[in-house]
């Protein structure tokens, strides 16, 4: 959406000259207002979506379906039944979204910055390593507004869910009632269809074309399309195979051991009353309130110098991923045990179950699907990292977020989207195999609960 050399505007334009439409640039223009948030929406959906799903797919369908016995719309049984029993997912979705949104710099900083509107996180990014001297304390006094922003929705959110139980886990292994569309059925097709293309296939056509031209233009030699970029940049480039093994492998890893940490947490913290338990759920989602580029910075403040001297490994490297992504993960967690609710553990242990048991065969069956679909976001979110990764990565370790950066600068968009498309092409197998999973683990955590 460039407004001279974006694919999409030069195709509206060669439309819009079979009709006598002479057009220079544009219509369309990515450099603006209803641009940057149209990409910050798109960046924000998959979060929500991710949550929801699964808030859905733990609810008793029985619940709606005996709304609509009683005589209610549609309408009415979403917003008296569906949308409450959802509050938790719905809580935990704005979380994940203000937490990844306000810590942000890849987007503003291409596109906020091209159409020069003014963003926080630019601002704070500029102070820290475009000004001589940095100017550390403004950057940190810019950061609190976030982190003031954050920790009263977060305040809000925790309060809402230490009510209590919001929707209940289907007993019998129901499966939810199909609604049908009717006339409106072509016109949801279509927005669906519209959607997936704005959002996944025009980017990925363009990254593709542009990898396989050799460089971007809009006069592409169709017949001279070559692969030359994916084989000099993903085989036959020793640096861009490495940081591409060393990112694949620090995501592993730290989502994980993160998925695996925030899990045991949220069990804790969501049970128990304790103002100790608050002060920890504070601490564990307090660094998604600062900018990505400050926590990096303290990371080399606290531990890249003596005494620890982790300056350049992968140990500070999956440090830095967890303390940026644990936070987000936290939420997916702390939402799966709140839609657990308090009568199938109860029933556990009044039939003799120990609380490990009950752990093991109640809690973590229900939450798997939801865990599941945490530690995809996990992983996608690490072998992606651009903030940490250009701060931290080093000769020892760097990562394929180091590596967009160098070849960025060097001008190359041949082999800047080549990358691109490969990693598009990875996270979009992990999250749909994620999704196949997350489904599969719901209806059979419902089934074996209604057996049982």
């Amino acid at each position: 959406m460039a407004p001279t050399a974006g694919f999409l505007n030069g195709m509206l334009r060669w439309l819009l000259g079979v009709f006598g439409v002479d057009l220079e640039q544009g219509p369309l223009d990515i450099y603006s207002w209803y641009g940057l948030i149209l990409v910050y929406t798109i960046y924000a959906v998959p979060y929500a979506f991710m949550m929801c799903t699964s808030g859905l797919r733990n609810m008793d369908p029985s619940l709606e379906e005996q709304s609509r016995v009683s005589g209610s719309s549609l309408l009415r049984t979403l917003r008296t039944v569906t949308l409450p029993a959802m509050l938790p997912s719905l809580l935990g979705g704005t979380m994940l979204i203000l937490m990844s949104s306000f810590g942000l710099f890849s987007i503003p900083s291409v596109i906020g910055r091209g159409a020069d509107i003014p963003i926080l996180s630019t601002r704070i990014v500029h102070l820290l390593n475009f000004t001589f001297p940095a100017e550390t304390g403004a950057a940190i006094g810019l950061s609190l507004i976030l982190v003031a922003f954050v920790a009263v929705f977060w305040l809000l959110q925790s309060r809402t869910l230490a009510r209590g139980r919001f929707a209940t886990i289907g007993g019998k292994g129901q499966r939810a009632s199909r609604i049908r569309l009717g006339r409106a059925r072509p016109w949801v097709r279509a927005a669906v269809l519209m959607y997936i293309f704005v959002t996944t296939v025009a980017p990925l056509l363009a990254l593709l074309i542009v990898s396989l031209n050799g460089f971007w233009t809009l006069d592409i030699n169709w017949s001279g399309l070559r692969l030359d970029a994916f084989f000099s940049t993903l085989l036959e480039d020793r640096s861009t195979r490495r940081a591409l093994t060393n990112s694949l492998t620090f995501g592993l890893v730290g989502s994980l051991v993160g998925i695996a940490a925030v899990a045991f947490a949220s069990l804790w913290i969501i049970r128990s009353r304790s103002r100790l338990a608050r002060v920890i759920d504070g601490a564990i989602k307090f660094p998604a309130m600062l900018s990505h580029l400050v926590i990096a910075v303290g990371f080399v403040l606290a531990f890249a110098g003596p005494p620890f001297s982790l300056g350049g490994t992968a140990v500070i490297m999956v440090g830095a991923y967890l303390a940026l992504y644990i936070p987000q993960a936290s939420v997916s967690a702390d939402t799966a045990v709140a839609q657990i609710g308090k009568e199938l553990p109860e029933a556990a242990r009044v039939a003799g179950s120990g609380e490990t048991r009950t752990v093991l065969r109640i809690y973590l069956p229900l939450m798997m699907p939801a865990l599941i679909l945490g530690w995809a976001m996990l992983f996608v979110r690490m072998i992606g990292d651009l903030t940490a990764s250009a701060i931290l990565a080093g000769t020892r370790n760097n990562v394929i977020g180091f590596r967009i950066l160098e070849i960025y600068q060097n001008g190359s968009y041949a082999e800047l989207a080549a990358i691109s498309t490969f990693l598009t092409l990875v996270s979009a197998v992990i999250v749909i195999a994620v999704l196949v999973v997350s489904r599969r683990l719901a209806r059979w955590s419902n089934q074996s609960l209604g057996g049982s």
